[in-house]
């Protein structure tokens, strides 16, 4: 039975046998020394309580490696899922800057700011995405600011400014996004 141990141990269950192996086998072993177990067992209990070491320990050796492989997963996932969060705003950002200088460039008849981005209003489909929440915090004749929040973390956030000629300029980012 402790070889059976032993044998398993290595093959399939790591510590969960090879601790009993390891343990009746050392017992074994002391009762061979005593003389209540025949000598010519001596070699199978041996050897299977030495499988039943190096079973242990590559089991254990294994649960470490896979409980690395699994924290340097998630944290690669964390970061994947930031960068496409950043990415997502990004994107959006510049849709916003497009439809807030199309703004710009219509005639007030036309609903536009006949060449100003005073009175420029987010529309409500572009305000709230599954990335970040966006608003105007600066319009002026010339100039308008845009910032993002992420719903990732409120800390992530990232601003831009786009010009008269409809250029963006001045982009910043802070939390994670930096």
């Amino acid at each position: 039975m402790i070889l059976t141990f032993g044998i398993l141990s290595v093959l399939l269950f790591g510590p969960f046998l090879g601790i009993p192996a390891w343990v009746m086998g050392n017992s074994d072993l002391k009762k061979i020394r005593a003389g209540l177990i025949a000598a010519s067992a001596k070699g199978l209990t041996q050897g299977g309580m030495i499988l039943g070491i190096v079973g242990t320990f590559f089991g254990v050796f294994t649960i470490i490696i896979i409980g690395i492989a699994i924290a340097v997963g998630l944290s690669m996932f964390s970061a994947q899922s930031i960068s496409w969060n950043k990415d997502g705003m990004i994107n959006e950002l510049n849709n916003l800057c497009a439809n807030a200088y199309q703004y710009r460039t219509l005639p007030a008849s036309e609903g536009g700011g006949a060449g100003s981005y005073l009175g420029y209003e987010i529309p409500e489909e572009m305000a709230e995405t599954e990335n970040g929440v966006y608003r105007v915090t600066v319009a002026l004749k010339d100039t308008i600011r845009f910032t993002g929040v992420s719903k990732l973390d409120e800390l992530n956030t990232i601003t831009v400014y786009i010009d008269e000629t409809g250029r963006r300029r001045e982009w910043t980012y802070t939390g994670y996004f930096e």
